[in-house]
């Protein structure tokens, strides 16, 4: 059962649910889903069967997934994550509110709900930065307080190796000692 207050006590738990569409898309497969099934892929824990709850709604776990293409963007997090390839967008909103939470009117709660959209270049490291820098500063002309969390691997690699560099090479030098 996942309930909004679902972990093991490591922290926040991310859940993230992707209409089959886009699931096909990415994956090139040819998934179809009925509206209270999925398809589940937990790459850290045991694998679900059977069925799984969101709040008060139960649906099928038609059945797992092993691999999926963005599992490596969460492989430096300590939370428990899971993926849920869902029929629908109309589905991945009912289980958001099923979990309590509102998606429409006056006391709308989207800080907890996020939308991803990702995309792949083939272009040099710098490029891609400069692609970063570019949609970085677009969004701050739309709004100053932009809700929107923007990510580059590269920059992500740079400041990974930049933070953990030194002491890698003070493990490498003491090592040798």
């Amino acid at each position: 059962t996942v309930t909004p207050d679902y972990n093991d006590g490591l922290g926040v738990d991310i859940v993230t649910l992707i209409p089959v569409s886009e699931y096909n898309r990415i994956t090139g497969k040819n998934e179809t889903l009925q509206s209270d099934e999925v398809l589940s892929c937990t790459p850290r824990g045991k694998a679900f069967s059977g069925t799984v709850k969101f709040g008060d709604d139960a649906y099928k776990i038609k059945h797992t997934v092993d691999v999926f293409p963005t599992i490596d963007s969460y492989s430096a997090f300590t939370s428990n994550y899971s993926y849920y390839i869902v029929s629908d967008e109309k589905a991945a909103m009912s289980i958001y509110n099923s979990m309590g939470y509102k998606s429409e009117g006056a006391d709308a709660s989207h800080t907890d709900m996020s939308f991803a959209y990702g995309f792949d270049t083939d272009a040099s490291k710098d490029v891609q930065k400069g692609y970063m820098k570019d949609i970085s500063l677009l969004f701050c002309d739309i709004s100053e307080t932009s809700a929107v969390d923007l990510n580059c691997a590269e920059i992500s690699r740079d400041s990974m190796m930049s933070l953990y560099g030194g002491l890698f090479f003070i493990g490498i030098t003491l090592g040798l000692l």
